[in-house]
């Protein structure tokens, strides 16, 4: 995940972390560690718990209206951090 604003990428991995299904957020050192960190990886790396996944279909609708709380916490953060 790209952070526009490096002042908030503790911030944005504790959120992250509190998500359903994350198992582990890597910063900087992190990704270093698991030989992740190439220049386009962004400043977080999330991982999935083995029964999770992360899907892009959330951005499909983006602007759509919705109820789903996991889906309204991601649409926040992404406006948070744009």
């Amino acid at each position: 995940m790209y952070v526009a604003r490096p002042e908030l990428i503790g911030e944005v991995a504790q959120l992250l972390r509190a998500l359903p299904g994350v198992e582990r957020v890597l910063d900087e050192a992190g990704t270093r560690e698991l030989g992740l960190d190439h220049p386009r990886s962004g400043e977080l790396v999330a991982i999935a718990r083995a029964d999770s996944w992360f899907t892009l279909q959330l951005h499909k609708n983006f602007n759509q209206q919705t109820s789903d709380p996991v889906f309204c916490r991601i649409k926040w953060l992404f406006d948070c951090i744009r």
